[in-house]
């Protein structure tokens, strides 16, 4: 069994006609809004109906066509559906018991039709990951989730306040006004930075609850009926890579199988194979809508996608500075958060190869450049020969689960990096919720700069943060970085130093120096401001008065 099985093999259980079963209530879930998707298939699974969801419009009569016209159809519209009055459709083609359910914040709404409901999960619906995380483990206890953010958490209290709630797990990243508000019920939380590790935690809590040798392996980056409604426990793979924390996981742990769901993530698979030995099942399609024999045909599964982070890199340049002697790799990110990456260079092949290597994962701020130097050290120049770069990439600092690979001509340069600067200070304005780093350019050349902040202490993690631009700064003059980051008082209080690193050099995308302070933070209040602002008014009413005065004066003593 611990053979590598990635057999082709679209596993048809028996729920594999997307729900469609002899039950005597079937849930159709029409909306274009991942959590009414996820949270209809939750409620019809509390229920214990069958359920489909459409993935597009034109799907709308197909998925009809293959339904029993004596089932008890429940219809789920949400305010935005892809098929509009779709209960009536139903009706018109003699279906003869149609409900149809239809409003916004369906998630807060269909639980209050499941009174008996005592364990609950909180999610961030910020992206998808934790809620595909959870829901194996809301399965087995009879639970539901909840997307829950600062807008909504109120609603949600209310609705715990008339249970008897036996467990609340909050999973993954929260608001930190969900966590307050939700302090009373002594919740459990899983969070750490990271969502590979959180994956980890939940399933070794879902084994202590009931254990088995099976898991389903996924990215989460998309709702598939069998993710949501399984008795065995989610797995991310990464997208291409898989991270270490997942690697040491399964080698350690009693799984012996896992079944991949979707074959697009087989490279993946073939990776948990190759380094864990458990064997790998892929289950890529579903028996046909409608099948009235003959040979079995077969349908793509019904996906539905839900919110995921934009991570993109690419390596911009790869340059030898024959002054300095490195080799300078640039990377461009076209990401809507931070990223970290961690490369290896090769050029040449076989035994004489040249081979560099980042020994810690690179922070890179988002839509920006990264160069990251090389010292080299053989004599000859390395200009046009070809370098492989191989990075993998990811949100965290140990969850690179993509993979960039690319060959790029070496170019040469003969560039001297006059630069030098002084980071003088650091303050935090809480009007405007950003940090501002004082730099001071004490070279004869512009310097261009960004800044980061090092683990910089929030709630419940440590994050490094830094600025969205690159700022000229010009000879002899200071200029001041911007890093926008949301602190509360009792962060402020964790933070009364904060580690700073300025990269900086000539050139706008190749900043290859970088510069590390400690300093203290200093407040910039509210108050500070307004006193600043009212002593400037107050000076400049009291110069206009004594302006006035004078010229009063001096228009009198020319009339006399």
């Amino acid at each position: 069994m611990k053979s590598f099985l990635v057999a082709i093999l679209g596993i048809f259980i028996v729920l594999s006609a997307a729900g469609v079963s002899a039950a005597d209530v079937q849930v159709v879930i029409n909306s274009e809004d991942w959590r009414d998707v996820y949270s209809g298939i939750r409620y019809s699974r509390l229920i214990g109906a069958s359920v489909s969801f459409l993935t597009t419009e034109a799907a709308a009569s197909s998925l009809m066509s293959s339904l029993d016209k004596s089932d008890d159809i429940i219809v789920i519209s949400s305010s935005d559906p892809f098929v509009y009055n779709y209960g009536e459709m139903f009706r018109g083609a003699g279906f003869s018991s149609v409900e149809e359910i239809t409003g916004s914040d369906l998630n807060l709404r269909l639980v209050e039709d499941l009174p008996n409901i005592r364990h609950f999960v909180i999610v961030s619906d910020l992206y998808g990951y934790p809620a595909m995380a959870v829901s194996p483990y809301a399965n087995i206890k009879g639970g539901w989730v909840f997307f829950a953010d600062d807008s909504n958490i109120r609603e949600i209290d209310e609705i715990l306040r008339r249970r008897n709630v036996e467990e609340l797990l909050i999973y993954g990243y929260v608001d930190p006004e969900v966590r307050e508000g939700l302090e009373k019920y002594s919740p459990e939380v899983i969070y750490n930075v990271n969502r590979f590790r959180d994956n980890i935690d939940l399933v070794e809590k879902f084994m202590e609850n009931a254990e088995v040798k099976q898991i389903l392996l996924t990215n989460g980056e998309f709702i598939e009926m069998e993710l949501v409604t399984s008795q065995y426990p989610v797995v991310f793979t990464g997208r291409e890579n898989v991270p270490e924390s997942i690697q040491e996981y399964l080698k350690g742990s009693d799984i012996e199988i896992g079944v991949l769901i979707g074959n697009e993530l087989v490279n993946a698979a073939t990776n948990i194979r190759r380094t864990t030995g458990i064997s790998v099942m892929v289950k890529f399609a579903r028996g046909a809508r409608g099948q009235t024999g003959g040979v079995a045909a077969v349908e793509g599964l019904d996906i539905f996608p839900v919110p995921t982070p934009v991570l993109g890199l690419e390596v911009y340049s790869v340059e030898y500075n024959s002054v300095s002697r490195n080799l300078e790799v640039t990377y461009k990110s076209s990401s809507s958060l931070p990223v970290w990456l961690r490369g290896t260079i090769t050029i040449g092949e076989g035994e004489g190869a040249l081979r560099l290597r980042d020994e810690e994962s690179i922070f890179i701020n988002p839509e920006s450049y990264k160069t990251v130097a090389y010292a080299v050290e053989q004599g000859n120049s390395l200009e046009g020969q070809i370098a492989n770069v191989f990075a993998i990439y990811g949100e965290t600092r140990d969850s690179l689960d993509r993979v960039l690979s690319v060959n790029m001509d070496i170019r040469g340069i003969n560039v001297i990096d006059s630069c030098e600067i002084e980071i003088m200070s650091a303050d935090y304005h809480l009007s405007d919720s950003e940090f501002s780093i004082k730099v001071n350019n004490v070279a004869d050349v512009d310097c261009y700069v960004s800044g980061v902040i090092k683990d910089l202490q929030l709630d419940l993690e440590s994050r490094t943060v830094g600025s969205e631009e690159t700022i000229k700064i010009p000879a002899g003059r200071s200029g001041k970085i911007k890093i926008e980051q949301r602190l509360t008082e009792k962060n402020i209080e964790k933070n009364r130093f904060v580690k700073v690193a300025v990269s900086y050099g000539e050139r706008e995308t190749s900043l290859i120096k970088v510069k590390n302070k400690e300093l203290e933070l200093n407040i910039v209040s509210i108050e500070t401001t307004t006193y600043a602002l009212a002593a400037l008014a107050l000076i400049s009413a009291v110069s206009l008065f004594l302006y006035v005065r004078k010229r009063r004066r001096d228009k009198k003593s020319f009339e006399f």
